[in-house]
């Protein structure tokens, strides 16, 4: 979370500056990329910070991992 500033790396919300309308995106949580339980590993370049909500989505499918990855490479 300290590298991506404490930041949802795919829509830039924070705790800290987000939107107080916004009452339903309320933390920050670490995604794997590649999945945990399918051997994805603990490690920076596996790991991306997400807003609960795009955490979510990502997994309804509605954000591609090929998305965070490139996310990551910016």
């Amino acid at each position: 979370m300290e590298r991506d500033g404490f930041t949802c790396r795919h829509c830039g919300w924070n705790p800290e500056n987000g939107n107080s309308a916004d009452r339903y995106r309320t933390l920050l949580e670490l995604h794997h990329i590649e999945h945990h339980a399918k051997g994805g590993a603990n490690t920076p370049e596996n790991l991306i910070t997400l807003c609960n909500i795009c955490h979510d989505e990502v997994h309804r499918g509605n954000i591609a991992a090929d998305t965070l990855t490139s996310v990551l490479k910016s």
